[in-house]
């Protein structure tokens, strides 16, 4: 039964389309080091929706710009590459149902949303992408800040493809949900034949984005395990309990913050924050979500 299913989910692996044509001409141009905001303007023009959302950022009193920006490339020029490029990724995840392919996109049983609800799932995402950055940046790691971004907006993608492709069988591991995220990955071995993690990594390492993010995101859950992109696996662990923790009610949320486990009390050590740091970066981290979700609304 086990062997069938990881069977199942890697043929439905194959079976996803490419990346959004925009997105990937995107990738490809900001992996360019030679690209301009007029290239890239080139490329985001043809998209409207794409277009009014890197506008409405630019002019947003999030950014307090003096002017009102009125061009794509000006945009570009003020926000960054960087910023762009997120705002573009996070786009991408927010449509990612529309990314499936037909068997893939029946209708979903009755109460199936309370057991996997896609705009929670985003929000984490978005959520875990942000405090990851902030950590990178904390820990002086800012070449990193790019996979960073990209692993934590990634890194429970094996969850949407469950969700899409095997609900049925997906449901009986949510619906024994005890909050222990080791245990969750245990049954989703027993009944899906791989965990999130690891289905997440195959899914990146098949749309070809940048093998960096492929350990991080297989190990997200066990950064013990990773056998390479150590320090960006351990961020991107503690930046996903953080996230969970900041979206969380209080009483549920310190336990997340600080992990109990040996191994991962060591990560948190290693870090080296103070509460005020972890406060101050949840705060801006709930700053930049509503803004993000405002964009969304197009």
């Amino acid at each position: 039964m086990k062997e069938n299913k990881l069977k199942q989910v890697i043929h439905s692996i194959g079976e996803i389309p490419t990346l959004p044509s925009v997105v990937a001409r995107v990738m490809q141009v900001l992996s360019d080091p030679y690209s301009s905001a007029s290239d890239l303007t080139e490329i985001i023009s043809v998209d409207q929706a794409m277009t009014f959302r890197i506008l409405k950022m630019a002019n947003s009193a999030y950014y307090g710009f003096p002017r009102a920006v009125a061009t794509v490339t000006e945009a570009i020029v003020l926000l960054g590459f960087t910023t762009v490029r997120n705002l573009i990724l996070t786009t991408m995840m927010y449509n990612f149902d529309q990314m499936w392919t037909p068997r893939a996109s029946q209708p979903k049983p009755v109460g199936s949303q309370a057991l996997f609800n896609q705009r929670q799932a985003w929000k984490h995402a978005v959520a875990t992408a942000i405090m990851t950055r902030e950590l990178l940046t904390s820990q002086r790691m800012s070449a990193q800040e790019n996979f960073g971004f990209l692993a934590g907006l990634m890194h429970d993608v094996g969850k949407v493809l469950f969700y899409h492709y095997f609900l049925a069988d997906y449901a009986m591991v949510l619906r024994q949900e005890s909050g222990d995220q080791r245990s969750l990955l245990q049954r989703e071995v027993e009944v899906m034949g791989a965990h999130h993690g690891q289905v997440g990594a195959w899914m990146v390492d098949r749309w070809n984005l940048p093998a960096e993010i492929v350990t991080p995101i297989a190990c997200h859950h066990a950064p013990e395990e990773a056998k390479e992109q150590k320090a960006l696996t351990q961020v991107l662990y503690m930046a996903n309990r953080l996230a969970h923790a900041t979206l969380q009610d209080e009483t549920e949320a310190e336990g997340l913050r600080r992990p109990s486990q040996p191994g991962t009390m060591q990560i948190w050590e290693q870090l080296g924050l103070s509460t005020e740091q972890i406060q101050n970066m949840e705060k801006s981290l709930l700053r930049e979500l509503q803004e993000i979700e405002k964009f969304m609304q197009v």
